[in-house]
């Protein structure tokens, strides 16, 4: 569960689990549904519900978002609040639900396989999504400024340091990348 903070309730993220037998009756307790890239073949890798509301308890707005790509699951940097805007990494997407009704603004393909963290860069106006074969920054509105990868997936540490990243891979190379061109250099 991941709660964020927003004026005077909260935004929750909670997984659903895909797997479980009762999974598609789980999605009718929400408002609304969003499915991305939809596979009737197969069940969706991600679902997460997101409710708005105060102390967990009074629910104004609901929706449910599912992803039939790679998994992903929540932790404390999936998603983040900026002004009426919660942005959420997504199996391989980002999206944007305007607050507090939930409603899908944009979504962006941001990795081929997964999103593990999004961060707000302010300073830059921008996001930076940390995927597992990607490293993407993206305008508010979800148009992408730059997209790099490196030699393996990105599953070590990783780290914004002033104008640059510093992002491991998975054969522990490490790489720094300039965050206002994307340019790549490896450095260890």
């Amino acid at each position: 569960m991941l709660k964020l903070p927003y004026n005077d309730f909260e935004v929750i993220l909670v997984d659903i689990n895909t797997r479980a037998p009762d999974y598609p009756k789980n999605l009718s307790h929400y408002q609304l549904v969003y499915e991305i890239d939809r596979d009737e073949k197969y069940n969706p890798g991600t679902c997460y519900g997101i409710t708005t509301g105060k102390d967990g308890e009074t629910i104004q707005h609901s929706c449910a978002v599912t992803s039939w790509n790679a998994p992903s699951s929540l932790n404390e940097k999936t998603a983040f609040i900026l002004n009426d805007v919660c942005f959420i990494g997504v199996s391989d997407n980002i999206i944007a639900l305007e607050l507090p009704k939930l409603k899908l603004k944009w979504q962006t393909k941001v990795d081929w396989a997964t999103c593990f963290e999004v961060y707000n860069l302010p300073q830059y106006q921008s996001i930076i999504s940390h995927g597992e074969s990607d490293i993407t920054r993206l305008k508010y509105d979800g148009e992408i400024i730059w997209q790099t990868n490196g030699k393996d997936i990105f599953t070590g540490s990783f780290e914004i340091l002033g104008n640059a990243i510093r992002a491991v891979d998975f054969n522990n190379e490490v790489y720094n990348i300039d965050l206002f061109t994307g340019k790549i250099d490896i450095i260890g």
